[in-house]
């Protein structure tokens, strides 16, 4: 935030109590929460309201009494740009009171998924009382702060706020030889992560971070079965079985196998939260169990209440310049059951793994969706394109689906055999 606007010093001064420390109860050892990220941060203030009081000392070591400046609040204000300091604050302040922070950067080595619930901070107060001295040679800062934050739990698989929690927090930086501080950010950070903590204390962010959900396994060893389709499909009838996956801030493709509700789709769409928001082609929406998921080989499934009918496997080899076709969402969600068709343009070994190669367009968003053949069956699962500069984008690769269904240890039911009609 920047601060613009000074008035007199005979303006009225602005009072700045900071509210007792709140400690959070650390989760128990064994405890297991889901992970949330901050992805909103607003403030909604009313221009003109006298929100910080500067006062400045000369010099070196008179109280902080000289001069004083009283800035209002303007409509600029409540624009807020980057909330990548905001972000840290969070995720540490997060941590600490033994929750799990969705996407988060330091982790270098783990797998990284979106978070099914986020987090919007709207900042709705702000006071702040500043001094400006030279201690030593050096310019330092003290001061307080108090805020008020109206934090908003939204889970992206239900497609709805959960919870509007409301705290008052605050931080008082006191004069010392060795702040060094140049300037009053960290007043304003120190306040922020106090409602940060504040919310972590809070019972009902707490139950909802504690709820049970599925997670998804990493290697399934248990076979599953699945009631498979048979017949192939139209291409105007097989858009209907592709849905849009919404896990976290992403969004990607996912194809129904089976009237069961089983949903194919990439581990780096549905992510490890436990629940997705899927979106079928009538426009209504379900929520999607993650049942299992190998980050390997990048797929993974989900299940959930089918609104279509499912689309039938297929197992045989496909062949050098056979008809394509792929569906999914590139993009964006206005582009939902986007279909485009190519030929394969071979099968290849990527990090030791066999890929379908094929120009078939797709881009972001298509991410596990269907490659179907010319009778509307499944035949391999976007997964990735080949990018580099100069390059046209006509190189892209997708899962053959057997290689799917084997990293998932999933396996079709076999056709009961015929009655055996008695010989007379």
């Amino acid at each position: 935030m920047i601060c613009v606007v000074a008035t007199s010093a005979a303006a009225a001064a602005i009072e700045v109590t900071v509210p007792p420390a709140v400690i959070a109860a650390p989760l128990p050892a064994d405890a297991k929460s889901r992970p949330v990220s901050l992805t909103r941060l607003a403030a909604n203030i009313s221009p003109g309201t006298p929100w910080r009081q500067d006062t400045q000392s000369p010099y070196f070591m008179v109280p902080c009494a000289v001069t004083t400046e009283l800035r209002r609040w303007t409509e600029d204000d409540n624009k807020i740009g980057s909330i990548d300091v905001f972000d840290r604050i969070f995720r540490d302040e997060i941590r600490t009171a033994g929750f799990r922070a969705g996407n988060d950067p330091t982790n270098l080595f783990e797998e990284q998924t979106g978070s099914d619930l986020q987090v919007g901070a709207l900042i709705t107060e702000l006071r702040m009382k500043t001094c400006d001295y030279i201690m030593f040679g050096a310019k330092n800062y003290s001061g307080a702060a108090v805020m008020d934050v109206q934090w908003q739990i939204y889970s992206v698989s239900q497609a709805k706020v959960l919870a509007r929690i409301g705290t008052h927090g605050g931080f008082e930086l006191k004069p010392t030889r060795q702040s060094g501080d140049a300037d009053a950010s960290p007043i304003l950070r120190g306040a922020f992560a106090d409602n940060v903590n504040r919310l972590t204390a809070s019972t009902e962010f707490r139950q909802i971070m504690a709820a049970s959900t599925p997670s998804a396994a990493v290697t399934p060893v248990a076979a599953l079965s699945f009631v498979p389709a048979r017949g192939t499909a139209s291409m105007a009838a097989a858009v209907k079985s592709v849905v849009a996956i919404y896990a976290g801030d992403g969004m990607g493709s996912g194809v129904l196998i089976s009237p069961d509700g089983y949903i194919l789709t990439n581990h780096h769409v549905a992510g490890s939260g436990g629940q997705v928001r899927v979106h079928w082609a009538d426009g209504t929406d379900t929520i999607g169990d993650v049942l299992r998921g190998d980050p390997r080989r990048d797929v993974a499934l989900i299940r959930t209440t089918p609104k279509a009918g499912p689309l039938a496997l297929r197992h045989t080899p496909v062949q050098l310049g056979e008809t394509v076709f792929a569906i999914g969402t590139p993009l964006r969600k206005e582009f939902a059951n986007t279909l485009t068709r190519g030929v394969i343009s071979g099968v290849r070994l990527i990090d030791g793994q066999p890929v379908i190669q094929s120009d078939v367009a797709i881009d972001r968003g298509n991410s596990g969706g269907p490659l179907l053949d010319e009778q509307g069956r499944v035949v391999a699962l976007t997964v990735s394109r080949y990018e580099e500069e100069g390059v046209g984008r006509n190189i892209n690769f997708f899962i053959p689906i057997d290689e799917v269904l084997k990293a998932l240890s999933v396996a079709a039911q076999a056709d009961p055999p015929p009655p055996v009609t008695p010989r007379r």
